[in-house]
This record gives C-alpha cells, sequence and structure tokens, in this order.
C-alpha cells in the first residue's frame, strides 16, 4: 500500500484531535466518587505539557498530551469503528484480523501512576469505548460471528514514593550513576580504558576490543560489576553475564522470562535485576519492564466465537495468544510461536474444538513416547477427536478433562480387544508353540508359562527344548524346570527342532502330560531360512496355541516383526516380555492394532510367577500414565497372609510389636517384587 485508503484521508481531514483538544480533561463521574484512587495532585505525579500542576480539570494543549489522556482512546475507538465500516471487516470468505491499541492507559500510567483518579477516569471511559466496538460488531456481524480478546502487553510498578509514604520499601536508581561506578571500578582494576560502552534497558554493553587486548574474561568483568554494585544496601536483586546465565540462582518462572528477552545479537553482556519496587528512572511517574509480578500480570480475556464461558487461576503467556487463534482457525501457527494454545480455554459442561485439539496435542505426544506407532497414534487420535466432539458425549456432572480422559481410556481399552483373551488349551494333550526374536525372553517366558499352568490352572506340563542353536539355551530350559518343578523333553544330540518337536508330543502322549510346551530358537524376521523352520515346526505338530513372544522395549519396530511373523505363521496370540523396563507398553497398542491378534500375556522380571494375564483396561492405565492399581491389589493378595495378619493385629493391640513382626512385614512387601515394577 503506497498510500491510505480515502476513508483513512476523510478520517484525518475531520481533524478530530483538534476537536478533542477543545475540551478539557475532567473526570466522568462527580470526583468524589473516586474512592479506588489517592486524592487529586500528588508530588510525585508528572505534569501534562505546557501544565503547570497535575490536577483536574488537565489542558489538552498540544499533540503531545493528547495521548497522555483518554482522548487518545477515543481517537483509536473512532478510527477502529470507521476501519469496521468502510473495509466491511467480518464480512467476507477470509477471516480478518483487526488490533487495537489503547495506548493511553501507558501514557496516563507512567505520569500518574496506578492510584491515581487520571488512570481509574481513564479505565472508566475505556470500558465505554469498548463496549460501542462490541455493540457494533453484535449489531454488523452477529454475537457468535466475531472473537475478541482483551490483553496488555506489561503491567507497571507503584510509583515507589507513593509506596514509601506507605512504609513499602521501594525506590528510584539513576542508571547512569550505576555505569559510572563499574567504569571506574573496572578501571581501577584492570586498566585505563572506556569498559562500559553503554547501558540500556538493565544491561552493560561492554568493550569487547579492549577487553580482548588486556585479555580479560567476562568473568572478571562480571566478578568486579558485583563486588561494586551488589553490596548489603545495594536495591540490586542480582548481576550475571548471560554466558553464565545458567549458573545464576533464580526460580524458574524468572529464568524463563529473562531466557525470551536474551537475544544474542543486541543484548547487552552483563543484567542488572533490581529489588521488587526498584528501577532506573525518576522520581516522579513510573514505569515497567521488570520480571516481577505486578510487570507480568496482565488481564487477559475472551469473547465470543468458540470461546465458553468459564476461568482459570492456571499461569498463562501472552505469547499463547497467536498459536490459540491458529488452533481455532485451523491454520499453521506462526513461525516464531514459542507456546502453545491455551489449556484453560475449556467449557465447564462440553468439550470444545480449541481443547479437543489441544488434548489430542498431548494424547498424540503421549503415545508416542509410550511406543505407539506414529501413524497408528495419529489414526487413533482422529477417532478420538469425532467421538469427543460428538454431542451424546457432553455430561453435566463431568468436567472436561475428566470426559477426554474417560474417552480416551474407552477407547483403548477397545482398540487392544476389550476383554481379556484365555489361551487355548483344548486337546490330549494341548500343544503351545513358542516363536520370537532373538533375546525376546521366549525360555524365560516357556517357563513361566509352564509354572503359571501348573500352578494356577492345575495342568501337567511338559517343557520341550527346540532351542539348538543358541549356546546353554538347552541347559536354561533344563535349570528353569528343575526351579519350578516341571518335567522337561530334550535330546542334547539331535540338531533337527521338527524332530524333537514332534518327538516330545508323542511322550507327552504315552505318558499322560496335558500340555506341551515347545521352545524354540529365536530368529530374525530377515532370515528366511529360520522363518522356514518355524513354519515348518508348526505344520508337523500342529499347536493348539501359537504364541508370538515380543520385548515390550522394541519399541515402534515391533511392529514390523510382528507383521513378518503373522504372515509366517499365523500365530494365535502375542506376548509381551521386560514390562518391568521403562516402557508403558505401547507395543501393545501397535501389535493388536497391526495385526488384530489378542495380547494374551504379560511378564516382567525374571521370577517364575511374575506371569500375568493381559488385561486390556490395566494395560491402557499404564500406556495412559495412570498406573495399574488393580494388578498392584491382585499381587499384594497374592502374597497376604491371613493367618499371619491375625497374629499381628493381636500383638499390635497388646502393644506387643517387636522388631522381628516388622521384618516378618517387610518380608512380605519384598515377595511382591521391587518398587519399579510395582
Amino acid at each position: 500500500m503506497s498510500e491510505m485508503p480515502e476513508w483513512a484521508k476523510n478520517f484525518n481531514a475531520q481533524k478530530r484531535s483538534d476537536k478533542l483538544m477543545q475540551t478539557p480533561w475532567n473526570t466522568l463521574l462527580p470526583i468524589s466518587q473516586y474512592t479506588e484512587s489517592e486524592a487529586d495532585k500528588q508530588d510525585y505525579e508528572v505534569n501534562l505539557p505546557l501544565e503547570s500542576e497535575p490536577t483536574f480539570p488537565h489542558q489538552i494543549k498540544n499533540y503531545a498530551a493528547l495521548p497522555i489522556s483518554p482522548y487518545g482512546n477515543t481517537l483509536t475507538k473512532e478510527f477502529a469503528l470507521a476501519a469496521l465500516k468502510n473495509e466491511r471487516l467480518g464480512q467476507g470468505v477470509v477471516t480478518d484480523f483487526l488490533c487495537i491499541s489503547f495506548s493511553s492507559p501507558d501514557y496516563i500510567g507512567h505520569s500518574f501512576g496506578t492510584h491515581a483518579i487520571e488512570i481509574q477516569d481513564c479505565y472508566l471511559r475505556l470500558d465505554r469505548d469498548i463496549a460501542e466496538i462490541l455493540t457494533t460488531l453484535d449489531q454488523t456481524l452477529g454475537k457468535d460471528n466475531y472473537l475478541t480478546f482483551l490483553t496488555a502487553d506489561h503491567g507497571v510498578a507503584d510509583i515507589p514514593a507513593f509506596l514509601q509514604k506507605h512504609k513499602i520499601p521501594a525506590g528510584v536508581v539513576e542508571g547512569a550513576k550505576q555505569s559510572n561506578y563499574v567504569q571506574q571500578a573496572l578501571a581501577a582494576a584492570l586498566g585505563e580504558g572506556k569498559w562500559v560502552l553503554a547501558s540500556m534497558n538493565n544491561q552493560l554493553y561492554l568493550n569487547q576490543d579492549l577487553m580482548d587486548e588486556k585479555k580479560v574474561s567476562l568473568s572478571q568483568v562480571t566478578e568486579i560489576a558485583k563486588k561494586t554494585l551488589l553490596t548489603g544496601d545495594s536495591p540490586l536483586y542480582q548481576i550475571f553475564d548471560f554466558q553464565h546465565f545458567n549458573e545464576v540462582v533464580l526460580p524458574d518462572y524468572y529464568r524463563n522470562l529473562i531466557n525470551g528477552i536474551y537475544n544474542p545479537k543486541r543484548s547487552g553482556n552483563i543484567m542488572m535485576i533490581y529489588e521488587p519496587a526498584w528501577f532506573i528512572g525518576n522520581k516522579k511517574g513510573t514505569t515497567h519492564g521488570a520480571m516481577w509480578n505486578y510487570d507480568t500480570h496482565v488481564p487477559l480475556l475472551w469473547y465470543g466465537w468458540k470461546i465458553p464461558h468459564g476461568e482459570t487461576v492456571e499461569r498463562t503467556h501472552i505469547s499463547d495468544i497467536a498459536p490459540t487463534l491458529a488452533v481455532l482457525l485451523k491454520i499453521l501457527e506462526p513461525n516464531g510461536c514459542v507456546e502453545g494454545a491455551f489449556k484453560a480455554l475449556k467449557g465447564e459442561n462440553k468439550l470444545t474444538e480449541l481443547n479437543v485439539a489441544e488434548s489430542i496435542k498431548e494424547i498424540r505426544r503421549a503415545l508416542v513416547a509410550a511406543d505407539v506407532n506414529y501413524k497408528i497414534s495419529k489414526e487413533f487420535t482422529d477417532k478420538i477427536k469425532d467421538k469427543a466432539m460428538g454431542s451424546e458425549n457432553v455430561l453435566k456432572a463431568v468436567k472436561p478433562g475428566e470426559l477426554m480422559v474417560k474417552i480416551v481410556f474407552d477407547e483403548l481399552v477397545e482398540l487392544m480387544g476389550g476383554q481379556s483373551v484365555g489361551i487355548n488349551l483344548k486337546g490330549s494333550p494341548s500343544v503351545i508353540l513358542i516363536a520370537g526374536l532373538q533375546g525376546s525372553g521366549k525360555t524365560t517366558f516357556s517357563g513361566k508359562l509352564a509354572f503359571y499352568l501348573k500352578t494356577k490352572r492345575a495342568k501337567k506340563p511338559l517343557l520341550v527344548a527346540c532351542d539348538v542353536y543358541r549356546p546353554a539355551a538347552i541347559d536354561q530350559l533344563s535349570v528353569l524346570s528343575e526351579q519350578i518343578g516341571v518335567s522337561i523333553y530334550k535330546e542334547i544330540e539331535n540338531k533337527n527342532p521338527v524332530e524333537i518337536a514332534q518327538h516330545a508330543v508323542a511322550e507327552a502322549k504315552s505318558k499322560g502330560y496335558d500340555v506341551v510346551i515347545v521352545d524354540t530358537a529365536g530368529r530374525l524376521a530377515v532370515d528366511e531360512d529360520m522363518m522356514a523352520e518355524i513354519a515348518n515346526i508348526k505344520n508337523a505338530i500342529q499347536p493348539t496355541e501359537t504364541l508370538f513372544v515380543v520385548d515390550s522395549m522394541t519399541g515402534q519396530d515391533a511392529i514390523n516383526t510382528a507383521t513378518t511373523f503373522h504372515e509366517r505363521i499365523n500365530y494365535d496370540g502375542v506376548v509381551l516380555t521386560k514390562l518391568d523396563g521403562d516402557t508403558r507398553g505401547g507395543a501393545a497398542l501397535s501389535i493388536k492394532y497391526s495385526v488384530g491378534k489378542p495380547i494374551k500375556f504379560v511378564s516382567m522380571g525374571e521370577k517364575m510367577d511374575t506371569l500375568d494375564v493381559f488385561y486390556p483396561d490395566r494395560m491402557a492405565q499404564r500406556i495412559l500414565g495412570m498406573g495399574d492399581i488393580v494388578s498392584l491389589v491382585e499381587k499384594a493378595q497374592e502374597q497376604f497372609d491371613d493367618a499371619e495378619a491375625k497374629r499381628i493385629e493381636k500383638k499390635i493391640r497388646r502393644n506387643q510389636f517387636d522388631f522381628n513382626d516388622f521384618l516378618s512385614q517387610i518380608n512380605q512387601i519384598k515377595k511382591m517384587g521391587d518398587l519399579k515394577s510395582i
């Protein structure tokens, strides 16, 4: 645009500024009603340009005085209304964005402070200005067809003299003196020269060329500055150089604020942070620019299109506004975004598009972190989004966050089968073939399964050693069989696993074993010979159940191996091992989603009793990081000795509980396993 549009030229031609300046600024209401303010005319207030004293009525004598009055807001409002009308904003097919900066509160605040009648009067008038704009929008567009947010880019400090009058520590620092003190100290300690080139925004800009010439480090200069300025009665809170910022002791919130303002191309070398209510400035009026709450805590109001009723006390940031608008408009976030959409914009009784979109993003991250395949997590979260936005999910007694958790949980459970699927033990004997990758824990699982069937299903299992390749594989299974009191079939000299498996089934039939568990060698999915071998074993013994064992820590690659094995041997179920590690079990979801086979067992730890039937609802809790309380209770019940508990209770009642009893209870807890697995 090379020149202003015609309507803007016409607006300027009206010379509204001149007309507004002809009216003295008096209070909107009788001055006696301004009970939230200090009395008019304080010594620490700044006069308007060409005024002799800071008191009502104020005379607007030149253009410089106009923005330091409510008339600056009036002029802004009138121009905004002209833009709405002449540009027909909000009436086209493309979203329009109108930014209105009411800056008079800033100018008036600087001159008169936060407790002046002038600032209170400014806001009373501004309230009416904003109301006029909203009324116009309601009339031209309709209440649900525009979105408004109201905020400020900073807060403000009280005038130090006002605080001092009320016995609150505060003061003004002369910035030139501070930098001069540092300059003199550096010259005395390091030699003559202009060490400090400039002081701006509480930062010292040092002479890097002089430092290089005299071989002086930034740390040396910073220490001298600290010793000079950071004394016992100093108004300074902290001094540091940006090279060593991570070593400075600061609360995390303030540290993040300072990180946000640092720019290696423009920032100084050393930063000075003053105590609350202290700043570089003049004795009259006030300013802003500190990290303290009075400068960073500002209002933020949202109103209109897609905004539900509500409020929040959670800390939010002005930098959240742009990504929030992007989510609402379904567009890409601006390149410079450093925050996310507001978590607080959520309805009391319903899920909105905004909070669903934000939750979906978090859920997707959580699923990927839990080793769920990204493509699967995306398809899954798309289903959740569709379900969440359905009107049937609006429950007045449930908060949106709780409702979202329930939807995700239910979908996860359904995706993983809905309910546990038992092992198929039909046949006489029933034959179970164990297959999987190298190192996935097949042999250990075989022992655990035999122990489970013996102790919980009253079966007489026979373990079969068909891993003829891995050194000590047969020995390992022999040790496990002896440990759990289960028979093992092995042929030490025979290197044909197909024959061994066939002989074992015949042995089981002749000796009355009702379950045969065939432990096979680990194999890579890309090893064609080994994959053919496991297929031959299955064809030879015709198992009633084929289980694919997968290490849950395999991560997202689990889906590839599970698919390849399924194509070759069409297994009946999956076993997840090593769930006592850091993984949350996302591989379970990926495998069930991709191959459609149920997960039947989960295994954790090396002990033979650490095998559990797979329950989709419990795994869903684990994937979502909610914990699996049901399994914990069951584990506790397994170790619970009712008679021992009653004995201990009697001793406690009689005040006879001793260290031996305490040791007994500790041992019972230890039987549940280590804390990590619990």
